[in-house]
């Protein structure tokens, strides 16, 4: 299992946050693009056991992590991970379907990919959503903005 500082330090605030922003009440479908080493859709499952997790990764090695957390903590509310390229269309995200999911949470994504996986996060993301689904997403912004500058030069 790999794991990384970040995620240890940032996976209570961010539970804290979707814990006041989801309903708990009642059952939920949630993905989890870009999931990294697997420690925060673990940590979020124990937490949110009315969310059933689809956690994706584009990295083939952090897949591998994913899937050693799942197996390490036994979740039932956490599915295999999925391989997602997120500037590709939905329609290539691992079989999610238009309209199928209450809540996309991204973490430590944006500020790291190309532009154009974040343009497919937005643009996907509004397409898997439910209506009134939530997109949460954390992480440092300052490359995105001065790539969308720089772009707009």
């Amino acid at each position: 299992m790999l794991n990384a500082a970040a995620a240890e330090r940032n996976k209570e605030p961010i539970l804290a946050v979707l814990g006041e922003s989801v309903n708990t009440g009642r059952p939920l479908q949630a993905l989890e693009i870009s999931s990294g080493t697997g420690q925060h859709v673990t940590h979020f499952a124990q937490a949110l056991r009315n969310i059933t997790w689809q956690p994706s990764e584009y990295d083939r090695q952090s897949l591998a992590s994913i899937e050693a957390y799942r197996a390490h903590y036994q979740l039932h509310n956490v599915k295999p991970a999925i391989h997602l390229d997120a500037s590709l269309p939905h329609e290539y995200w691992g079989g999610v379907q238009p309209e199928s999911l209450d809540l996309v949470v991204n973490i430590n994504m944006i500020h790291i990919s190309p532009i154009a996986c974040t343009q497919g996060l937005f643009k996907g993301t509004g397409a898997v959503l439910k209506p009134q689904g939530l997109l949460l997403t954390y992480g440092v912004r300052e490359k995105l903005f001065n790539d969308v500058k720089h772009a707009l030069m």
